[in-house]
């Protein structure tokens, strides 16, 4: 996977039963992805302790990365764990947020699956960004679904403690913020 900075214009086609191994579609993604569908698609991580999400690892430092108009519908993140504690990011879309991003007018129905022993000491998994560090994300105008299925040896607390790095939307937010507007955010284990 490369860097990329620019637009993707979608126009409004799908993606249907994309299976990818491994590798995200970009190691950094500064740019402008919209109008675009992944429908019944599958990806598999295989633990190397590095950041991960479907777009891409992390994204770039600019303030202006925006993805508009994006729908994941039937999706999976499979994880595989092979030799011990994960401690990377893992978010659906991009795993390690440095700049802002904003979220709009979109549908995300995703699962992560088997997410088998993680560090609550250094990663983080989140439905759409693992970790943010002094960075602003906005969710606005959307539809969030994200299902945790057999999350093994992660303690989630109640009420959440600064150890807890599992969310929704965000898995871990460090000096930065999180906005939700006019959203609908499900997440459930």
């Amino acid at each position: 996977s490369e860097d990329f900075t620019g637009i993707i214009d979608g126009n409004n086609y799908s993606i249907i039963g994309m299976d990818r191994q491994e590798k995200p579609m970009f190691y950094k993604f500064d740019g402008i992805l919209r109008n675009l569908t992944f429908d019944e698609s599958q990806f598999l991580k295989v633990s190397n302790d590095e950041n991960w999400g479907i777009i891409a690892r992390e994204s770039g430092s600019s303030d202006n990365i925006i993805f508009e108009n994006i729908n994941l519908s039937g999706v999976s993140i499979d994880f595989v764990n092979d030799h011990g504690v994960y401690r990377g990011d893992l978010g659906g879309l991009i795993g390690y947020v440095v700049g802002s991003i904003v979220v709009s007018n979109s549908s995300i129905d995703l699962s992560i699956n088997s997410m088998q022993v993680f560090d609550d000491s250094s990663g983080s998994a989140g439905g759409l960004f693992g970790r943010n560090t002094n960075k602003e994300i906005l969710l606005e105008n959307s539809y969030l679904n994200v299902f945790f299925e057999y999350i093994n040896e992660i303690e989630f607390n109640d009420p959440p403690q600064d150890t807890d790095r599992v969310g929704g939307v965000l898995g871990h937010l460090i000096d930065g913020s999180l906005s939700i507007q006019e959203s609908i955010i499900l997440a459930n284990h």
